[in-house]
């Protein structure tokens, strides 16, 4: 048998189950009144808060966020409290480019207004993934 795969290892040990975002942190939370959430929908930008700008704390305000939905209309979703962006490793710094948050030299090669000056949004990924090979021997193995 020859093989290549690529798989996840969040396992829980207590469990024995895989520990996926939605078991770690959707499942536990999902019958609370204050969180919603919008299937078959994207994302597209963190909207601010009316004349936000930043000082030295780079600290602005967010008012909602705008999202594509499933039926394909564009629409904007208000937050009461906070905004909690949760797209991953890998589409999260987008989001907040797209919100005018990040590297100033990046974004305005862009045509993006940089609101905060945070250069490092979307730099340094170390990702763990974890491979494994399988193939045929000519030997036997022991405890194989």
């Amino acid at each position: 048998m020859r093989s290549f795969s690529i798989f996840p290892v969040t396992i829980n040990f207590d469990n024995y189950v895989r520990e996926d975002a939605a078991r770690a942190y959707y499942w536990p939370f999902s019958s609370r009144p204050n969180l919603s959430v919008l299937t078959n929908s994207f994302l597209n930008r963190i909207v601010w808060k009316t004349g936000a700008t930043t000082d030295s704390t780079n600290l602005v305000i967010a008012s909602s966020v705008e999202v594509t939905f499933a039926n394909g209309t564009v629409g904007v979703v208000g937050a009461t409290q906070e905004v909690v962006v949760s797209a991953g490793a890998l589409k999260t710094p987008g989001i907040l480019e797209l919100s005018e948050i990040g590297n100033p030299t990046i974004l305005s090669q862009n045509g993006i207004h940089a609101l905060a000056n945070l250069p490092t949004v979307g730099e340094n990924l170390q990702d763990q993934i974890t491979t494994t090979i399988g193939a045929d021997g000519v030997e036997t193995v022991a405890g194989a």
